[in-house]
């Protein structure tokens, strides 16, 4: 009897210590009134970003300051610059398109899906678009990962999809890499050499965290640019003077 009962204990030992071993099964994540929903990345399209969303409204805060989207008025964000604390409000379309946004998945020769595993533990969806442009002799390629268990509301996971060049996806996009080649062709074939896979939004984490209010809000202090170059060229973010223009192409003397 102590011999059964040895060896039942050493079953529910490996049992246990199998069960420690395996992944938890993935959660949704959903914001709440006293949380919100990070993601955290990195890469050329915004630097460091740390990307905030609540039930109603998502945030890109990185070096340069604070882009707030709200379903209240769901093609447009309020883009805050902190250097001279001014904002623009700018069509989500338009602030896509200033980042290098191109043809996505949308109309791609090869689209190629699979589940993976992100880097953090979250089970997620890749998809591969490949597109061939003769006009252009071009070869563009592209890589998404998707998130399947973030529970947001369908136009903000539509208006950050078409930020990420993903407008097609249905799930919350965390990663995008892509890469442009060139299309040769010669008297007996065409072939299409790619580039190498660049990231543009390198994934790190997503999580929930305590709410940050502030981060959804525009700063009291910070007014409202006359125009795009104002916003961006103006000290003041107001009217753009000519001191301005000389100020920004004035060098040193050497």
């Amino acid at each position: 009897m102590s011999a059964y009962l040895a060896k039942v204990a050493l079953v529910l030992a490996a049992m246990l210590s199998l069960s420690r071993s395996l992944p938890a099964l993935a959660e949704d994540l959903a914001p709440t009134d006293k949380k919100m929903l990070i993601l955290s990345a990195a890469g050329p399209r915004f630097g460091a970003v740390e990307v905030s969303f609540t039930a109603h409204n998502f945030s890109i805060k990185n070096n340069l300051g604070n882009s707030i989207w709200s379903d209240k008025n769901p093609d447009f964000l309020n883009v805050c610059h902190l250097e001279n604390a001014s904002y623009m409000k700018q069509t989500v379309r338009q602030y896509a398109s200033d980042r290098g946004n191109h043809h996505g998945h949308s109309g791609a020769k090869r689209v190629e899906v699979k589940n993976v595993k992100l880097a953090d533990g979250h089970t997620g969806k890749q998809t591969t678009s490949i597109m061939d442009s003769h006009r252009r002799r071009s070869s563009n390629e592209q890589k998404t990962l998707s998130v399947n268990n973030v529970k947001l509301p369908p136009a903000m996971i539509a208006a950050w999809n078409l930020i990420m060049n993903a407008p097609d996806e249905k799930d919350l996009v965390v990663d995008l890499a892509s890469s442009k080649g060139r299309h040769e062709e010669d008297d007996s074939s065409s072939v299409s050499k790619r580039g190498q896979l660049r990231h543009q939004v390198e994934f790190r984490s997503l999580k929930l965290v305590p709410l940050q209010p502030e981060r959804f809000t525009i700063p009291k202090n910070f007014k409202e640019a006359k125009d795009v170059g104002s916003f961006y060229f103006s000290p003041s973010g107001q009217e753009l003077k000519k001191t301005d223009i000389d100020d920004l192409f004035r060098t040193a003397p050497k």
